[in-house]
């Protein structure tokens, strides 16, 4: 009987022992790096250059700070020193596009499958506006297909409790509501691109998180921060800009409009 208990007592003690040292490198890991600041830092900015541009200057600078970012975090978890640069990211480097830093990235568990194939669907989409003159909008073909085959991540603050974000993407069209899908899943797809590489390093497995919003890692919780505030701003903006069009139109109806005599 007494060996029973001491058997569960070393249980009780060797799972108390997992999880305070699984807390303790998760605690480490989550930490916001300066790097990761600075990608925080340019995804703002992007989201807030970028809300004005055309679609297509929209979707080229939204794909090129997503393949950029992959090389500046392979630089950065592999502690690649300039005079190395060309070797990994040259014409003959095994990084030299965006496609061979996704298959290199999914093979390492930094990327799960998903969003590897989303990624894949954002390059395409790039790809199409940068070369392809006669496609304007991502509502045109193949272009549609691809953002439709995207997760609807913009739907995601629909049930926000004040409402306003709702009536907003209600009153969007089409058009500003995919660039939303785009802008945030290049976000969604850098996140993890982030933060595995730092739980792999601290003996935790890819994907791990702890419950709860708090449970998140800090680059998750920082950009999922960008991806609302850009999100809103960018739908409500059309929103607004529907309404004010709508405003300045009876105005000027009424202003231009032939008078009637009243007898």
């Amino acid at each position: 009987m007494d060996d029973v208990k001491i058997e569960e007592i070393d249980r009780i003690a060797a799972r108390n022992f997992i999880r305070e040292d699984t807390a303790r490198r998760y605690g480490i890991a989550r930490k916001l790096s300066d790097f990761e600041k600075r990608v925080v830092n340019e995804a703002e900015a992007l989201g807030e250059y970028a809300r004005d541009c055309d679609t297509r200057t929209f979707c080229i600078l939204v794909g090129s700070f997503l393949e950029d970012t992959f090389k500046a975090n392979f630089v950065e978890q592999w502690n690649i020193e300039k005079k190395q640069v060309a070797d990994f990211f040259g014409s003959n480097g095994p990084l030299s596009t965006f496609s061979q830093r996704l298959i290199i990235a999914a093979g390492l568990d930094w990327l799960p499958p998903v969003l590897q194939n989303e990624a894949k669907l954002l390059k395409n989409i790039r790809n199409e506006l940068a070369h392809n003159h006669r496609v304007h909008t991502l509502t045109q073909e193949p272009l549609l297909s691809w953002a439709n085959s995207l997760r609807e991540i913009e739907k995601t603050w629909l049930t926000s409790p004040d409402g306003r974000y709702a009536a907003a993407y209600n009153s969007a069209d089409t058009e500003r509501r995919l660039r939303v899908r785009v802008f945030s899943q290049s976000l969604m797809i850098l996140s993890a691109a982030m933060k595995n590489p730092r739980l792999i390093a601290n003996s935790l497995p890819p994907g791990y998180r702890e419950e709860g919003w708090e449970g998140l890692m800090d680059i998750e919780k920082a950009l999922i921060d960008v991806m609302i505030r850009q999100a809103y701003f960018c739908i409500w903006y059309s929103a607004e800009c529907i309404e004010q069009r709508y405003c300045l139109i009876v105005s000027y109806s009424h202003s231009t409009a032939p008078k009637r005599h009243v007898r």
